[in-house]
């Protein structure tokens, strides 16, 4: 019996220690507990926390997969807290939150550090993507040392990437309203496709950091969009956006 109880009870600490632990760091206690019963439907453990001292008193004690970071604290600016913990925790990916127009600095911080940017109000369809993905790429790993730290690589997602032209039409669906499930079907056409996502051409505006599903015949197909600019010298109003294919 007690040789039984120490087996049951090595595996629930292995199991334990091996779930992707997520932070989420901001300090509106609404917005904490939407993104932590998001967030635990993927059966992670999630960690909440409302300043920016609390998260990096979390990173330093444990590593986290994930941390979803607002950048506007009580205490600490997000954007700061952001790059002492990609000291500390480089292989924590980072996803800064916020309702707020950013400057240029902060903006070229984010883009170098964070691993994504999403704009609130957000829905729970994005979250869920954006976790799921976030936390799949990254490894199961305790703290490192700084000396390892220091040759980590961090996430930066190529500009370069070759692209080949394409006219298709496409159809492509997304959430209308946070937490139902109200969608809204559209028409665009793919006008270029990479090996990491597509350019698309629509009538309907798409905001960076939206979550859209692509209607390819018989298969459907998740996006985030990564970057959306209206298209001049149209006599409608016409948007082209840059989708990642998750």
């Amino acid at each position: 019996m007690v040789l039984k109880n120490n087996w049951s009870d090595n595996c629930n600490k292995f199991f334990h220690n091996n779930m992707r632990k997520i932070l989420v760091v901001d300090d509106d206690p609404l917005i904490l507990l939407l993104l932590e019963r998001t967030i635990k439907r993927n059966s992670l453990e999630v960690t909440t926390v409302q300043s920016g001292g609390e998260a990096l008193s979390e990173v330093n004690s444990s590593f986290y997969n994930v941390c979803f970071l607002d950048v506007h604290l009580p205490d600490i600016n997000g954007i700061e807290v952001m790059r002492k913990i990609k000291t500390v925790s480089p292989k924590t990916r980072v996803i800064i939150m916020t309702c707020d127009d950013l400057g240029d600095a902060d903006k070229k911080e984010i883009e170098h550090n964070a691993y994504e940017f999403i704009p609130k109000p957000f829905d729970l369809l994005q979250i869920r993507t954006l976790v799921k993905h976030a936390a799949e790429e990254t490894p199961h790993e305790y703290h490192d040392d700084h000396a390892n730290a220091l040759h980590y690589s961090t996430f930066v997602e190529k500009r370069s990437i070759e692209r080949k032209p394409l006219t298709m039409p496409v159809e492509y669906v997304f959430d209308l309203v946070l937490g139902e499930s109200k969608t809204l079907s559209l028409r665009a056409t793919i006008v270029d496709t990479s090996k990491t996502g597509l350019g698309i051409q629509t009538e309907y505006p798409l905001h960076y950091g939206q979550i859209i599903t692509f209607k390819l015949g018989s298969k459907h197909k998740t996006g985030l969009v990564k970057w959306s600019s209206a298209k001049s010298n149209t006599t409608v109003n016409k948007y082209r956006a840059g989708v990642k294919l998750l």
